[in-house]
């Protein structure tokens, strides 16, 4: 995998079809700390309902929605507070 994103990053400075600015970075270390805030929200939740996930367990699916939209949220709002995006940003048809 990382050796298609550096070929990647290779083809993309060699062709210059992209520029990396100031505001790339910018954004994108605020991307990298929304990803790594929402993976530690992510493992604690997992451990907090470890115990959901037995064989007999019948809820297992809705547990795990609930663990999936909570790191989601807690992606977007982290990363709205950071700067990495608005929401205003997101334009739905």
């Amino acid at each position: 995998m990382f050796f298609n994103v550096f070929l990647y990053f290779y083809f993309i400075k060699k062709r210059n079809l992209h520029s990396f600015d100031s505001k790339f970075i910018y954004k994108f270390t605020r991307t990298l700390l929304s990803v790594a805030v929402m993976g530690i929200v992510l493992y604690l939740l997992l451990g907090f309902f470890s115990d959901k996930f037995n064989y007999n367990e019948s809820w297992k699916v809705i547990y795990l929605f609930i663990i999936v939209i909570i790191s989601l949220f807690s992606y977007l709002l982290i990363s709205n507070f950071s700067g990495a995006f608005k929401f205003k940003d997101i334009k739905l048809k």
